[in-house]
């Protein structure tokens, strides 16, 4: 099963499930997608404590670490996932993304004979009869049986002399790839991720900080800064004015932060275009706040002036 297979069959699995938010408590989250009319059919759960993310469902569950907010982590555009990335990141059983791929072995067994047929001809109808049929001496549906299949053979033509074929450095081959289920929890996380977005921007208004003294986000929880909008910290609204009212700025330089609605407030999923046109948005929400609190800052001296 490709990976394009797999987000299609995620989608299908999915098209009925709704989110029932079981915690929600800053990064303390308990989410649970399911379908109402069949609550068992690919049910799965997210659930987050400060760095760390769990999955878990119909299959294997996993564990991820990296960032405080995991959500910040996997936010991100529905249907596009980074497997190799996100895997580094399991403190769970690594190995267990991993399975054996038939199909892995039989493309590059077919890529060397078919540059060997030319020197060794008879080679690849050799090689079937090792692996296929009722007498078959390897099981390759099996990784043992194929590195063994792969270390035994040789073959030379009835009659030829010099040097037998035989698969060279096939041990280097990489006959594993990610396991169906990894990579359909993946899909899960983005998308699960985007539901709560959603669900939260229609229920009350998000906010970042913009840093114009650092040049980027403040972080989750008023820790640190981020330059990606997707690891910011996400405020209600009196808490984002808090942060920007703490401090005052002199009359020829901008004000050290600035409030703006987060990309996602008001809306649901996005598309990958919304996503090439994200950082020109985010530039110009930044640009009008901080017109407006030079503006709102000016005024507020005149009429103390006036006054």
């Amino acid at each position: 099963m490709s990976r394009e297979d797999i987000a299609e069959r995620f989608k299908r699995d999915t098209a009925e499930h709704v989110m029932t938010i079981r915690h929600d408590d800053g990064l303390y989250r308990h989410l649970q997608f399911s379908n109402p009319d069949r609550r068992w059919a690919y049910w799965f759960q997210i659930i987050t404590v400060p760095n760390a993310l769990i999955f878990r469902g119909d299959g294997e569950s996993f564990v991820f670490s990296r960032l405080e907010d995991m959500f910040a982590f996997f936010r991100g555009p529905i249907g596009h996932i980074n497997p190799t990335y996100w895997a580094e990141k399991l403190t769970s059983d690594r190995d267990s993304v991993m399975k054996y791929s038939q199909d892995l072995f039989n493309q590059h067994v077919a890529d060397d004979l078919k540059q060997a047929e030319a020197d060794w001809p008879g080679v690849t109808a050799a090689w079937e009869k090792k692996v296929s049929g009722f007498f078959a001496e390897y099981n390759t549906e099996y990784e043992h049986d194929a590195r063994a299949a792969l270390n035994d053979f040789q073959y030379l033509p009835e009659g030829a002399t010099g040097e037998p074929f035989r698969f060279q450095d096939a041990w280097e081959w990489q006959l594993k790839e990610y396991h169906w289920w990894f990579l359909w929890a993946l899909h899960g996380i983005v998308w699960g991720i985007a539901q709560y977005d959603a669900a939260k921007a229609a229920s009350e208004d998000t906010y970042l900080v913009w840093s114009n003294e650092h040049r980027c986000w403040w972080g989750p929880n008023r820790s640190g800064y981020a330059q990606d909008v997707w690891k910011a910290g996400r405020y209600d609204r009196e808490s984002a004015a808090a942060i920007c009212q703490t401090r005052s700025w002199p009359q020829d330089a901008p004000p050290p932060e600035v409030m703006v609605l987060a990309p996602e407030a008001g809306r649901g999923a996005f598309t990958v275009d919304d996503f090439r046109v994200l950082p020109e948005m985010m530039r110009q929400r930044v640009e009008e706040a901080t017109g407006k609190a030079i503006s709102d800052r000016d005024a507020d001296q005149s009429a103390a002036v006036t006054a």
